[in-house]
């Protein structure tokens, strides 16, 4: 199978099978980096079940990085309570910061530039090109050889709605992010 057919094949299924979050609402590119970025933190460490409400929660009343630039952090406490591992909700408004005062409150659309900010590593900067700017970018090793990043994420997002009837297609896609040089948009599809 050649590698247009099967990347045609898992959008397909991704199309078909995919979950309706709140962070993948049709939306304009300046929402789209908001919404990638604040549900990229929340997601760091917590389970997507765990994230939504909290996500809704925090959007309705810090809808932009603005609002999240200037709030008083105690209130910015309050919206994150539950959801644990506090430096990222602390990381998050540092980054707000800085995207308010250097970038006019929008997210760097590159790789080395995310990563310079606040609670951005490897795989919260490759997140965040592939689904705020749809950029593939499996780049600076996140994911590569050693099964964990975006494979990890992968094999757990597929395996969780797919079930163990399809450990083939698992290996398959496995394989392909290992293995090809084309796999970005995986973190997309998930």
């Amino acid at each position: 199978m050649t590698k247009s057919i099967l990347t045609k094949k898992i959008l397909y299924w991704y199309d078909n099978n995919k979950r309706s979050l709140p962070w993948r609402k049709e939306l304009s590119q300046v929402k789209r980096e908001y919404y990638t970025l604040v549900s990229e933190f929340m997601l760091q460490q917590t389970q997507v079940a765990t994230v939504i409400p909290y996500f809704n929660n925090f959007i309705k009343d810090i809808p932009d990085i603005k609002s999240l630039s200037k709030i008083k952090e105690h209130k910015l406490l309050k919206y994150w309570e539950g959801l644990g591992y506090y430096s990222r909700v602390k990381n998050l408004k540092k980054t707000a910061q800085i995207l308010e005062k250097n970038f006019n409150r929008r997210l760097p659309n590159t790789i080395d530039e995310l990563k310079l900010l606040p609670g951005i590593g490897d795989y919260t900067s490759n997140a965040i090109m592939a689904i705020a700017f749809n950029k593939p970018s499996l780049g600076q090793g996140a994911g590569r050889g050693s099964g964990s990043g975006m494979c990890t994420f992968i094999v757990i997002n597929i395996s969780s709605s797919v079930c163990s009837r399809s450990w083939f297609f698992l290996a398959l896609i496995w394989y392909w992010v290992l293995w090809s040089d084309f796999g970005g948009w995986m973190s997309y599809a998930m």
